[in-house]
C-alpha cells in the first residue's frame, strides 16, 4: 500500500507536458521559453494524452516534457480548468464551450513563461521526424530532374524543400543541444 508521503511526493516528482505544433516547438527553442498564451499563464498537463489533444497536428504535434520539481522551485504549478476559466466571458458561449471539452483534472498553469531550463525531454512521432529529417521525397526527386532536363526553371542560388528541411534538421537538433533537451521519437501518438 502506497503512504501517503510517497503518494504526495511521487505527484510532484512526475513529469508535466506541453503540446504544441513543430513549427511552434522551433519558436520556443529559438526564444528558450515556452511563452504564456494571451491571459499571462502556460498551460501544462500530468496527462500525454492531453498533451496530445492541445498539439497541432498541421505540422507534427510535438510534446515538451517539464520536470515539475525543478519548475516548482521557480513557480507556482496552479490546478486548473481549460484556459484558466475560459478566455470568453459570455455565459452563453461559456456553456456551449464546457460541452465541447470538459474540465480535466490533469490540467496544471504557471503564470508566465516557462524557461526551457525545465525541459529535459521534447517527444514526436517517429513519421513526423521522418517528413522533416527523411530522405529526399519522390516529389523533390522529380522536381531536381525536371530542372536537370531544363523542363523547370530553378532560380540561380534557390534552394530545394529538401535543402531546406536538412537546414531545419540541422538547426533542429543545435537548438536541442544547445538548451539539454533530449529528443524521444515514439512510435504511437498518444
Amino acid at each position: 500500500m502506497i503512504k501517503f508521503k510517497q503518494f504526495i511526493s511521487e505527484g510532484r516528482d512526475a513529469d508535466l507536458y506541453h503540446g504544441t505544433s513543430m513549427s511552434r516547438a522551433m519558436k520556443i527553442l529559438r526564444s528558450g521559453k515556452i511563452h504564456a498564451s494571451y491571459n499571462g499563464h502556460t498551460s501544462l498537463t500530468r496527462d500525454k494524452s492531453t498533451a496530445q489533444t492541445f498539439a497541432h497536428k498541421s505540422d507534427g504535434p510535438v510534446i515538451f516534457k517539464v520536470n515539475q520539481r525543478t519548475l516548482s522551485h521557480t513557480k507556482k504549478i496552479i490546478p486548473t480548468d481549460w484556459h484558466m476559466g475560459g478566455s470568453v466571458r459570455d455565459e452563453k458561449h461559456a456553456k456551449d464551450r464546457e460541452t465541447e471539452m470538459r474540465r480535466s483534472e490533469s490540467e496544471e498553469a504557471v503564470k508566465g513563461d516557462i524557461h526551457l531550463k525545465h525541459v529535459h525531454t521534447l517527444v514526436m512521432h517517429k513519421d513526423d521526424y521522418h517528413a522533416m529529417a527523411g530522405p529526399k521525397t519522390e516529389h523533390e526527386i522529380a522536381h531536381e530532374a525536371a530542372a536537370k532536363r531544363g523542363e523547370y526553371e530553378m532560380r540561380p542560388g534557390s534552394a530545394t524543400s529538401y535543402r531546406n528541411r536538412m537546414k531545419k534538421t540541422k538547426e533542429f537538433h543545435s537548438l536541442l543541444d544547445k538548451h539539454g533537451i533530449k529528443l524521444h521519437l515514439s512510435n504511437k501518438y498518444y
